[in-house]
């Protein structure tokens, strides 16, 4: 069999393009950022039911002090 050449050898499936540590911190990023991301749509929905609660209780009231009178 044939010997494959060193050049060819070299380029097979891009041996060395990227290197490990661009790579872990290019992860460790796009993890932050998906974790800050999470946090506020967390965040986002307790405000809002805390919001929508708030503006049920206030009708609640409302419509109880009416049936009072």
């Amino acid at each position: 069999m044939d010997k494959i050449p060193e050049h060819r050898s070299q380029n097979f499936k891009a041996k060395n393009a990227f290197k490990p540590e661009e790579l872990r911190r290019n992860r460790n990023e796009l993890n932050v950022e998906l974790r800050k991301q999470k946090r506020e749509e967390n965040l986002s929905k307790r405000r809002n039911l805390a919001i929508a609660a708030d503006s049920e209780e206030s009708e609640d009231e409302g419509v109880a002090a009416a049936n009072h009178q």
